[in-house]
Order: C-alpha cells, then sequence, then structure tokens
C-alpha cells in the first residue's frame, strides 16, 4: 500500500514510536511531506495550513483529553462515509455483543455479568 504525493498535495504522516525491545511506547510521531510544486500561492498556504492543523490536532488531543469528546462524533461521520459497509456490520456486531453482555433471566432469577448496569437497591 504505497502513495506517491502528487506535486500539489501535502500529506500527514503518523507513526509510532518503538522502544529499543520494538515495543510501542505509547507516543505518535506526525510529519509531512509537501510536493514538489506547492506554490507560494493561497491554495498552496491553505493546503499547508489544513496540513498543519491536522497535525497539531494529535498534540492538542494529548494536553486537553475531553477534545477526543469533542469531535467524536465527527469522526464516526468520517469512518462511516469511508467505510459504510464495515461501519454497518461493525455496528450490528456491537449491538449484539450488547445484547449478549446484559443478562440472563430463568424463571424469576436474573443472572448478571460484569457489564450488567443496575440501579437501586436488591
Amino acid at each position: 500500500m504505497g502513495y506517491e504525493v502528487k506535486g500539489n498535495e501535502v500529506a500527514i504522516i503518523v507513526a509510532p514510536q518503538y522502544d529499543e525491545d520494538g515495543s510501542w511506547n505509547g507516543v505518535l510521531t506526525t510529519g509531512m511531506i509537501i510536493g514538489s510544486k506547492i506554490q507560494e500561492s493561497l491554495a498552496g498556504s491553505e493546503t499547508i495550513n489544513a496540513a498543519l492543523t491536522m497535525a497539531a490536532g494529535l498534540i492538542y488531543a494529548d494536553m486537553y483529553p475531553d477534545f477526543e469528546d469533542d469531535i467524536e462524533d465527527i469522526k464516526v461521520g468520517i469512518v462511516k462515509d469511508l467505510f459504510p459497509d464495515q461501519y454497518e456490520q461493525t455496528i450490528q456486531e456491537l449491538a449484539d455483543e450488547e445484547d449478549q453482555k446484559s443478562y440472563k433471566k430463568q424463571g424469576n432469577v436474573l443472572s448478571l455479568n460484569a457489564w450488567t448496569k443496575t440501579k437501586g437497591n436488591a
């Protein structure tokens, strides 16, 4: 899966950082590749600015964790648009899984599990 950046494009690179033993240390690094034909024009400046904003978003999210909550719906919308079939399948699988995690009723006995939400006194 390779992609060659065209002359008028800017690409954002996101890569995991690894420890000396090869395990991921929880850090992501970002970088950019700027096409050779990005000119000193409004379009070129806006393209670079958009890429910088995207790259800065990771740093911002690290500094302000609640930011992830603010953009969750947008992220879900992007995934849904990019992968509509897989999205619907995943939603169905999660719903099925949730049904299985709830509780089981046998007669007047409810069997709870770790995912069962309860309220009040028994």
